[in-house]
């Protein structure tokens, strides 16, 4: 059956229209927002009419140069007659007066954010994908490229008015009330990019100087009241990804990496106030080739408080949601790494997505794709390679909402699907974490230098237009002389992955290694292609055999060089490939991988299997008992200090999930076999367990930023609360004691939260008095607030009670986005007692009904966890397809129509 879409390729053509400039006048007033555009087109075709995108607006006039021009206004676009028809190559101008009314709960276009009590309402906007249309009438298409002229008009009582661009005149009076300033953006900008924010914020500034000594001001927006020191660090950091991403990116960003860190260190000291500095690193730079310079005066980030993304990267103008914005003491470990990411993400966009911009939404993964590598590598140079990789593996396996997961679902779509019901449909971890394997993969096929160049080579060749993923890899294959377009066809446009298996045998007449290895997963599709990578290793640990080969047939046989006979193999090695590997060789060998594995990633893989053999086992006898053995690999793992130091407790992280169908969606039973091996493990090694939990309760101060000393923070607190979480499993009055004084004595969030979340899935009597006393705890804190909510989201027991009690809290807001997604979206994919409970089922169908008029954008990620009913037990089935009927029935197709149409394929699908 071929799923309907509200949105295919077909709908998107290119424009009839060159838009050549934008200018606006946007007239603020709290409740309403007047909009005087004027728009320089040029015919690309021959035209009597043209459509504009325009959602919402009350029209007051539209004109045609000078002369105004009839029109209809129907289906969110209005339809002009022109005067008189124009030819390709002729300019004209529209220019229209119209009205938008800003609210509290449609996060695009213009809309109002946290107001400081006694000033006018903060409103900000958000364009991407088609925001841009519910401001002004446009063609709200990433192809309609343009300069930009903006004036803003608004209460003189706002401490801030910001749009895109340089300031062309400064701020002055408009009149007894109102103030008015001028933005000029002369680099082609599409209007997903467009930012307009006016609102009371605390500025904290500083200036950034390039090595060629090129100055840019920094500027943080952070809400009013926020801590000084903070808001600095906050800069800090800001100042250090935008000079990583200037030194450390580029075409040469592999030659001279001595020269380019000693560069980074001294521009590093300059930026924080060391003088005499500037002579040497003038010298040092003179002869570097480096990458992205910002092109604008001033660079900013603002801070909002209500949206669906983490951050936004509108030209020149990033938004971070507030709670990711600055460090803060509620602030966990993740949300800092989380942090220091989206701050380089979002620069690096102002090349990779305002410079460089796709053509379509289906082009949209390209655009994250690349910047998330680039995002990766940034992540690596603070916190290290492995431990930045393991945590991007962690996210293809993480099962319900791990890539691997969603890529079988019921709506699973490719990387470019056919269509969507909304654009937000496209910002998915298949957007940003299957298809930077993808463009990873092509990274390994090419070489990491010749990647570089190619990368360069697209960027410069697109700078200033657009680009399709075509024209990218056009650039990969100009470089690396490579054809990689059936590559790119079977990846682009196939849902799934390939399943792999490999086997290698040694023959010693020959000293080779004659390796097999064969995939399926391509149904009736041609077969995945794939780099290969793979080392064979004897019981010394020494490498026997290294090969790498390509990989583009079901079954394909090759011999490679091997010095010795081999123990074991190490496949996929580093996951160079976005592969499953089906791992049939007998536990003695996995056991000796995971000691002699130098590479944490495939180590990790390695364990994974041992951990899914004993969950396997544990589900299919219940009488069964954990093994010794896999207790004492969880024991030596955890007490391998050095691996601990560079990957904290990934490397032992233990998921709920079993590839055998019959247990593969038992979520209450993959939960208790796991919390069965917990409890072995306590049982055998409580003293050990005990003396690691004291030896990694450290405290490093963590106040300055200083990567060294926040990795070593997070990976010890990571640890701490592995070790704390297998303890917990013995569920003792003893053990409640320990999990309780850490939440109540823990300085840092990330330790808080994870005592609470223990404690709250644990037997302890008070645990719903400790609910209460963290509700009260947090509500004065948005950030802390939001983090206790997903506490309780994630909880083993009495979670409905728990969230319910939650809801009725005057301090709960649904229309708040961070609350809402922390609160229904983690519940969701609690999938054991979300879709395995009758009272859960119940509460996820009232809370999708409710929160679908709300936001859609949260809504639909509720909907993914039915997305595999047609693998679940029958009456469990049936459970659920009446709760989604009930669901489609309930909601509006007119008022939410990606909620509607997403739960009717699912139904159709399953059905």
């Amino acid at each position: 059956m071929k799923t309907e879409y509200l949105f295919c390729p077909a709908e998107f053509p290119n424009p009839p229209v060159i838009v050549q400039h934008i200018s606006l006048t946007v007239d603020i007033t709290e409740t309403e927002v007047t909009v005087t555009s004027e728009t320089r087109f040029q015919a690309a075709e021959p035209l009597a009419s043209l459509r504009l995108n325009a959602k919402n607006l009350e029209i007051k006039s539209l004109t045609q140069n000078g002369k105004r021009v009839e029109y209809t206004y129907a289906d969110d676009s209005i339809t002009l007659q022109l005067n008189r028809p124009v030819s390709p190559g002729t300019e004209f101008r529209i220019a229209a007066k119209t009205v938008c009314r800003p609210t509290d709960n449609i996060l695009e276009g213009l809309y109002y954010d946290i107001t400081p009590k006694g000033q006018p309402r903060t409103i900000i906007s958000q364009c991407q994908q088609w925001g841009f249309q519910r401001i002004a009438p446009c063609i709200d298409d990433m192809r309609a490229k343009c300069t930009w002229t903006t004036t803003i008009i608004a209460d003189s009582r706002y401490s801030n008015l910001i749009s895109n661009g340089n300031v062309s005149r400064e701020r002055t009076r408009f009149d007894t009330t109102r103030d008015t300033i001028t933005y000029q953006n002369d680099e082609p900008m599409p209007p997903y990019l467009f930012f307009l924010g006016v609102g009371t914020w605390d500025t904290f500034e500083k200036d950034f100087c390039y090595p060629d000594g090129k100055t840019v001001r920094l500027e943080l927006l952070a809400l009013p009241g926020s801590d000084k020191h903070d808001a600095e660090t906050a800069v800090d950091i800001m100042a250090d990804a935008i000079l990583w991403t200037h030194i450390f990116t580029g075409p040469e960003r592999f030659e001279d990496t001595e020269t380019r860190q000693k560069l980074y260190e001294l521009c590093t000291r300059r930026f924080r106030g060391e003088t005499g500095l500037s002579e040497e690193i003038t010298a040092l730079s003179a002869d570097l080739v480096c990458g992205y310079q910002y092109p604008y005066e001033v660079y900013r980030e603002i801070a909002m408080q209500n949206s669906d993304f983490g951050g936004m990267e509108n030209t020149g103008n990033t938004t971070i949601i507030a709670s990711r914005i600055m460090p803060d003491a509620e602030i966990t470990d993740a949300s800092y790494e989380y942090m220091l990411g989206v701050k380089q993400h979002e620069f690096y966009h102002n090349l990779n997505g305002s410079s460089v911009t796709g053509d379509t939404p289906f082009s949209i993964w390209l655009n994250e794709a690349v910047t998330v590598m680039v995002e990766d590598e940034y992540l690596a140079f603070h916190f290290g390679r492995d431990y930045i990789r393991l945590n991007n593996i962690l996210q293809l396996y993480a099962p319900g909402t791990g890539t691997f997961s969603l890529d079988t679902g019921a709506v699973s779509m490719p990387i470019e699907p056919e269509g969507f019901n909304d654009p937000n449909d496209l910002i998915t971890a298949v957007t940003y974490v299957k298809a930077p394997e993808f463009t990873r993969m092509i990274e390994t096929m090419l070489g990491k230098p010749a990647f570089a160049w190619a990368l360069d080579l697209y960027h410069k060749r697109f700078a200033g237009s657009n680009a399709s993923p075509r024209d990218w890899l056009h650039a990969m294959e100009d470089v690396g002389r490579t054809d990689f377009s059936f590559m790119a066809d079977r990846w682009l446009k196939q849902t799934g992955y390939p399943t792999v298996t490999a086997e290698a045998v040694y023959h010693p007449e020959t000293d080779s290694a004659e390796i097999t290895v064969t995939q399926k997963g391509f149904g009736t599709q041609n077969p995945w292609i794939f780099p290969f990578k793979g080392t064979l290793m004897n019981a010394a640990g020494e490498e026997v055999a290294v090969f790498s080969k390509k990989i583009d047939a079901e079954r394909l046989t090759f011999s490679v060089p091997c010095s010795g006979p081999f123990d074991f193999a190490i496949w996929n090695e580093n996951h160079a490939a976005y592969i499953r590997m089906e791992r049939t060789e007998p536990d003695a060998a996995l056991y000796l991988q995971t000691r002699l594995d130098t590479n944490p990633v495939t180590r990790f893989l390695a364990f994974s299997a041992l951990f899914e053999r004993e969950m396997q086992r544990l589900l299919s006898d219940e009488s069964a008992v954990p093994s010794d053995a896999f207790a004492d690999e969880v024991m030596r793992t955890l007490s391998d200090a050095e691996l601990m130091r560079s990957c904290g407790s990934m490397p032992l992280l233990m998921f709920e999930s079993v590839s055998d169908p019959q247990f593969a969606h038992a979520y209450g039973k993959l939960y208790a076999a796991k919390q069965k091996i917990f409890r072995g493990i306590a049982s055998r090694y409580r003293t050990e367990l005990t003396a690691l939990y004291k030896q990694y309760d450290v405290t490093y101060n963590t106040e300055e930023f200083v990567p060294a000393v926040l990795s070593a923070q997070f990976k010890a607190n990571a640890v701490k609360n592995l070790v704390l979480s297998i303890l917990a499993s013995l569920d003792t009055a003893e053990v409640h004691a320990v999990i309780k004084k850490q939440y109540a004595e823990s300085a840092g969030a990330t330790n808080r939260l994870a005592a609470l979340s223990l404690y709250l899935s644990s037997s302890a009597p008070d645990r719903m008095e400790v609910l209460e006393a963290e509700l009260l705890r947090s509500a004065s804190h948005p950030l802390a607030f939001e983090n206790f909510i997903s506490a309780a989201a994630n909880a083993a027991r009495e979670t409905v009670s728990y969230l319910k009690r939650i809801e009725a809290s005057p301090k709960f807001h649904i229309e708040q986005a961070g609350e809402a997604r922390s609160l229904y979206l983690r519940f969701a994919q609690n999938r054991k007692v979300s879709l395995e409970t009758t009272e859960g089922r119940a509460f996820l169908k009232e809370s999708i009904i409710r929160l679908a008029k709300v936001n859609a954008y949260i809504t639909t990620g509720m909907l993914s966890v039915f997305s595999h009913m047609r693998e679940y037990p029958d009456a469990l089935k049936a459970e659920l397809m009446t709760v989604l009927r009930e669901i489609a029935a309930a909601v509006s197709a007119e008022e939410s129509p990606a909620v509607y149409q997403t739960a009717k394929q699912i139904l159709a699908a399953v059905e």
